[in-house]
């Protein structure tokens, strides 16, 4: 679903005033409601009906709300700003719960089990306590720069840790927090786990040269899987950008 598509804006429309929609979310457990944060115009959240496309309501978000995802049971939503906080709000009333200051954060997930939420930062991975979002753990170090949208493993074994000006995708043990694996991939943004747990699917963002800076090297995009038992990597033909993907329920 692409809500700069015509037809899809014909079915959900933004509201006046909000435009630039950039996460894109169905709420859990029933799946009924769509979120979509508008980072431009009025700058809040834009709540749809998942299936007529009515709008059912929008809120206001922290200034700079970049991405959002869902706690399990649809209760509250955590986004992260580009000014440095990561906040949770009721997905209800739009009411700001809590919000702490983590640096550079670029991407959430939740640790294997459900119980922390994991926040990219530069070279650091912090774990969460989801309730007050007080810091639990910190795996820094890692050797890169920023780190975007990172991924849990199912057995709990590996964090997944995409560095898109790196180009490298750490593979780092849970555990212990150390790098087992740099897999080079050419510019790793969000990184995507299959259901059968052996198989990771990764997105190659287009960097143009200088985009952040003179020192920027330009890097083609494309899709990348990587095979979580042999940590090799198979690309796929014909995609010259990726800015994002997830794997649908079979």
């Amino acid at each position: 679903m692409d809500l700069q598509h015509p037809a899809e804006r014909a079915r959900f429309r933004l509201p006046t005033g909000f435009t630039a929609p950039h996460g894109l979310k169905l709420r859990p457990p029933k799946y009924r409601e769509l979120f979509t944060n508008a980072e431009e115009g009025s700058g809040g959240m834009v709540v749809f009906d998942a299936v007529s496309g009515t709008l059912l309501r929008t809120f206001p978000l922290p200034p700079g709300v970049h991405n959002f995802l869902f706690n399990a049971d649809g209760s509250a939503l955590f986004a992260f700003t580009l000014t440095g906080n990561v906040c949770r709000i009721d997905p209800q009333s739009g009411k700001v719960a809590a919000c702490v200051e983590t640096g550079s954060p670029r991407g959430l997930t939740w640790t294997a089990d459900g119980r922390y939420l994991v926040v990219s930062g530069k070279d650091e991975l912090l774990i969460l306590e989801p309730a007050h979002l007080s810091v639990v753990r910190k795996i820094g170090n890692l050797g890169v720069g920023q780190i975007f949208y990172p991924a849990a493993t199912s057995d709990g074994r590996w964090l997944l840790a995409p560095a898109v000006l790196d180009g490298v995708a750490l593979v780092v043990d849970a555990s212990t927090g150390a790098v087992a694996h740099r897999v080079e991939t050419g510019s790793p943004l969000m990184i995507a786990l299959d259901q059968d747990g052996k198989h990771a699917w990764i997105s190659d963002v287009l960097v143009p040269a200088g985009l952040f800076g003179p020192d920027t090297k330009a890097r083609d995009g494309g899709v990348v899987l990587l095979d979580l038992t042999t940590f090799t990597t198979t690309p796929i033909s014909g995609i010259p950008d990726t800015n994002g993907l997830a794997i649908t329920s079979r």
